[in-house]
C-alpha cells in the first residue's frame, strides 16, 4: 500500500502560466456518479522527473475514513486558465512498490524491528525503492540516508556488532541513537568494496532506541543505484572477540566447557590469520596455560559451513602454529601440550580470504585426553604381591572424568562424584588383600581415597572404602572375606577430586603384612634432632628405611640390608619427618627432627 510514483510535466500552457499536475486516488468502481477522486498530491510548477512517496492507505483512512483494498490511481493534467496550452501534457508515469523500511518510521513493520538477538534478515533493495528521501530527522548523516532502516531498542548495555553485506554494490552502515526528536550519530562504517562484508561495533545502553541504516556508498552521487539483495546481522559482540581479550580457562583446563556460544557478533579484527595453512577468519578467542604435559583436545558441536580452529603459541600478533583443523559437525582433535606453555585457540570460519559472518552458535569443550583406565570397564589390572613395592604402579589422574551413576561413598564426603580412575584385581587364595596408596616423587597429591566394589561395572556393590589409614593422608584399604579368584574393582581418586597429578598404588596379600611393633632388637636412631646425618644401629638387619614428610610425601628411601647404617639427610629442609623402618616382617615408625 506504499508506493513511489514518478511523474513529469513536459511543458507550460501557451500563455506561459503554470498548469497543474495532480495525483488522485479513487475506489476501483469509480464512475461519473461516484464520489470524486481524492487528490493526494499536486503541483502548479513545471516538474522534472522525480520520485514521490505516498502511503495510500494512510491517506484513505486518516483523511477520508475510507478503507479501500483495491483502488485506482490517476495522474491528471489540468489547463488551469483554459488557454488550451499547446503541447502541454504528461510525459511519463511510473509506479513502484516502495520498501517499507526505506525511512526510519516510528511504526516500522515487525520484520525490521530487532526484538531479540542475534538477528539476521535479507531483502531485495529495489533501485527505485531506496533512493534518498526528501527529508530525514535532524542528526542523520546525509551520506547514509539512502538505504534501508532497522530499529532496535537495546535490551542490554554493552557492545553490539552490526554486519552488513550487499551482493552487487558497495554497502555502508550507519548507526544512530534516537531520543525523542533528537538524533545522534553513533557510528558509520564503509571500509570495504562492492560485495564485501562491513562490520560496525557500537556501544549501546539498555532501553535506548537505535536505528541502523544499510545503504549504498554514494560518494558524490546523490541518487546511487541500489539493486540486488542486502543482508544484515546484529548480535552482541563476544567478550572474547579480540585476541587480547581471550577467555582464560587455565583454572578449568582439565575439562572446560562452554555451551551455546553465539559467534554471530565476532568481527575480523586482525584480518585473515595465515599462521596455520591457507588462513581463517579472526573469530573468537580462548587460551590456557597447560598445568601438565600431555595430549590435549578441543571439541565443537554446531556451526554452519566450515568451522575452523587454530591453535597457537606465542602472543597476540606474534604466533607460532601448533595445529589447525576444519570441523564439520561433531568432531574433536588432539595435540601435545607442554606444562607451563600458554596456548591460544581461534575459532572462526575457514574462509581463507573472504570475511564472512560466523552466523552460528556452538558448544565448545577443551580437555586432556582421559587415561586408559578412566572407566570401570577398562580398569588397569593390579597384580597382588607380597608387599607394597612388589608390584606398585603409578596412578595418573590427568584427564580423568567422573564415573556416571556413582554418587555416594561411605568413607568420605570429599570423594563425591568426582574425577576418578579404575583398577581391578583377582582375590588371592586366602580371600584377603590390601590396596594402598603412597606419594609419587614430584607430585602435589598428598591425600587419596579408595573404594572397592564387587559385581560388574554396570552393577557395582561397594564392599570397602577408606579415606586415609596410610602414611600421612594416603590410603590403606583392607579387603577380607572374599572368594578366591573373584574380581574386585577399585576406584581411586585424589581427595576432593580436583588434583590431576600422580600417586603410587599397590595391591598385596594381607597375610604377608608385617605387624608394626617395637620389637626390632637393639634399634637406635641418633642424633635426634639431627643436623645432616642420621645413624641407625640394630641387632637385626634393616631391609628398608623410608622417610616421609608430615604431608605423607616420600622424600627418601634406602635399603641398607645391614645392622648399621648412616643416611645423609643434608638435602632435607628443616622440619619434622616420619621414618618407617622395616626388618624382616617387622615394621616400626619413628619421628625425627631435622635442624
Amino acid at each position: 500500500l506504499i508506493y513511489k510514483i514518478r511523474t513529469s510535466l513536459n511543458t507550460f500552457g501557451s500563455d506561459n502560466q503554470p498548469d497543474k499536475l495532480s495525483i488522485k486516488v479513487s475506489d476501483v468502481s469509480f464512475s461519473s456518479t461516484s464520489t470524486p477522486p481524492h487528490t493526494i498530491w499536486e503541483t502548479t510548477t513545471e516538474h522534472d522527473p522525480d520520485l514521490k512517496f505516498f502511503d495510500i492507505k494512510t491517506y484513505l483512512q486518516s483523511s477520508w475514513n475510507l478503507d479501500y483494498t483495491q483502488f485506482r490511481i490517476g495522474v491528471v493534467f489540468d489547463d488551469i486558465d483554459g488557454s488550451n496550452g499547446w503541447g502541454a501534457g504528461i510525459d511519463d508515469v511510473s509506479f513502484y512498490a516502495r520498501q517499507y523500511n526505506d525511512r526510519p518510521y516510528s511504526n516500522l513493520q515487525s520484520n525490521y524491528v530487532i526484538s531479540s538477538l542475534p538477528y539476521n534478515y535479507s531483502q531485495e533493495a529495489d533501485n527505485q525503492a531506496t533512493t534518498s528521501p526528501a527529508s530525514l530527522p535532524t542528526g542523520i548523516n546525509s551520506h547514509m540516508s539512502n538505504g534501508l532502516w532497522y530499529k532496535y531498542v537495546a535490551d542490554f548495555t554493552g557492545e553490539l556488532t552490526i554486519h552488513g553485506k550487499a551482493d552487487d554494490y558497495d554497502i555502508e552502515i550507519g548507526a544512530y541513537r534516537q531520543n525523542g526528536n533528537a538524533w545522534t550519530t553513533v557510528g558509520t562504517m564503509d571500509a570495504t568494496l562492492s560485495g564485501d562484508l562491513e562490520s560496525l561495533k557500537i556501544n549501546v545502553t539498555n532501553g535506548h532506541t537505535y536505528w541502523f541504516n544499510l545503504g549504498y556508498y554514494s560518494g558524490t552521487n546523490t541518487n546511487p543505484t541500489m539493486q540486488g539483495t542486502q543482508h544484515i546481522w546484529v548480535a552482541k559482540t563476544p567478550a572474547n572477540d579480540l585476541c587480547v581479550n581471550a577467555i582464560d580457562f587455565t583454572s578449568d583446563a582439565h575439562n572446560a566447557n562452554f555451551d551455546d556460544v553465539d559467534v554471530t557478533g565476532a568481527t575480523n579484527n586482525s584480518g585473515f590469520i595465515t599462521t596455520c595453512g591457507s588462513g581463517m577468519n579472526d573469530g573468537i578467542w580462548y587460551k590456557f596455560t597447560a598445568p601438565a604435559t600431555g595430549e590435549y583436545n578441543f571439541w565443537l558441536n554446531g556451526g554452519l559451513g566450515d568451522l575452523a580452529v587454530s591453535v597457537y603459541t606465542g602472543s597476540c600478533g606474534a604466533f607460532s602454529c601448533v595445529t589447525s583443523a576444519v570441523l564439520q559437525g561433531l568432531q574433536d582433535n588432539g595435540f601435545a601440550v607442554t606444562q607451563g606453555t600458554t596456548y591460544y585457540f581461534n575459532i572462526g570460519d575457514s574462509s581463507n580470504t573472504e570475511d564472512i559472518v560466523e552466523n552460528y552458535s556452538t558448544d565448545i569443550k577443551f580437555y586432556y585426553t582421559p587415561p586408559a583406565n578412566d572407566m570401570c570397564t577398562n580398569g588397569t589390572t593390579l597384580t597382588v604381591g607380597n608387599n607394597f613395592d612388589h608390584h606398585d604402579v603409578v596412578a595418573e589422574l590427568l584427564g580423568c572424568t567422573p564415573t556416571l551413576g556413582i554418587t555416594t561413598y561411605s568413607c568420605s564426603s570429599g570423594f563425591g562424584n568426582g574425577n576418578d580412575i579404575w583398577y581391578e584385581l583377582t582375590v588371592p587364595s586366602n580371600g584377603a588383600v590390601r590396596v594402598e596408596t603412597a606419594a609419587f616423587v614430584g607430585s602435589t597429591i598428598s591425600d587419596t581415597v579408595l573404594a572397592a566394589y564387587t559385581g560388574t561395572c554396570n552393577n557395582l556393590q561397594e564392599i570397602a572404602c577408606n579415606d586415609d589409614g596410610g602414611t600421612g593422608n594416603f590410603t590403606v584399604l583392607d579387603i577380607t572375606g572374599q572368594t578366591s579368584g573373584s574380581t574386585i574393582y577399585i576406584r581411586a581418586s585424589d581427595w576432593g577430586a580436583n588434583n590431576f597429578d600422580k600417586f603410587k598404588i599397590s595391591a598385596y596379600n594381607l597375610s604377608t603384612v608385617a605387624v608394626e611393633n617395637d620389637t626390632i632388637e637393639g634399634l637406635n636412631l641418633y642424633p635426634n634432632p639431627i643436623t645432616n646425618v642420621l645413624n641407625i644401629d640394630s641387632q637385626e638387619e634393616i631391609t628398608q628405611l623410608s622417610i616421609y614428610s608430615l604431608l605423607g610425601k616420600l622424600v627418601k628411601k634406602v635399603q641398607p640390608n645391614e645392622t648399621t647404617s648412616s643416611i645423609d639427610l643434608s638435602d632435607l629442609a628443616t622440619g619434622i619427618y616420619m621414618v618407617k623402618i622395616e626388618a624382616s616382617e617387622k615394621v616400626i615408625t619413628k619421628k625425627i627432627i631435622k635442624k
